[in-house]
């Protein structure tokens, strides 16, 4: 496996107390005896099979800018797989991905309301008798607390995930799962 990656950092670029970040990397990896996955959906069975060389590489790209008003992660991600002996695409990576997040924090008390957009393309790389899946998008708003002007402590967060309730499938072809409640509790020392 073969990775590069660079980034930049800006403070007080476009704002005082402003941060931009902006990062990305390549990736290439030559596999011997990579698993892949077929899913058969009539059957409702899903197969592994070897396969002896493959290739896999792509990319990423994270941009981030946070401002005491705001904070703003955009990140795309392209990832995709060859089998070396029969040229053929190993189809179950997942397909182009853009994820956006947006949080707005409440100086000093530390809430912060939150949306995240995840935005999936339809799967163009499959093998020549796959199923191609859709692309979709998903939604989803959080509502976080965390002692404010600590770094340690508690951190709590009510997320309405799926919020539209977006009927979506992997490239395997399994559902995700639909509109859902989730409150997550975690502490940090």
């Amino acid at each position: 496996s073969q990775e590069i990656g660079a980034g930049l950092r800006f403070v007080s670029l476009f704002a005082e107390d402003d941060e931009f970040r902006l990062k990305g990397s390549y990736f290439s990896t030559h596999a011997r005896n990579y698993i892949a996955t077929r899913v058969d959906m009539p059957g409702k069975r899903t197969y592994s099979y070897n396969v002896p060389r493959a290739r896999i590489w792509g990319w990423d790209v994270q941009a981030a800018y946070a401002t005491r008003w705001f904070n703003w992660d955009l990140s795309y991600n392209r990832t995709e797989g060859m089998d070396d002996a029969s040229r053929e695409w190993l189809g179950t990576l997942n397909p182009d991905t853009v994820v956006s997040t947006l949080a707005f924090p409440l100086p000093g008390q530390g809430l912060a309301a939150g949306w995240r957009s995840t935005f999936v393309a339809p799967a163009r790389h499959v093998k020549a008798d796959a199923e191609t899946q859709p692309g979709y998008a998903l939604n989803a708003f959080s509502l976080d607390y965390h002692l404010p002007d600590t770094k340690a402590g508690m951190t709590a967060s009510l997320v309405l995930d799926n919020t539209f309730n977006q009927q979506a499938y992997s490239v395997q072809g399994l559902p995700s799962p639909g509109r859902s409640l989730n409150f997550f509790l975690s502490y940090q020392w």
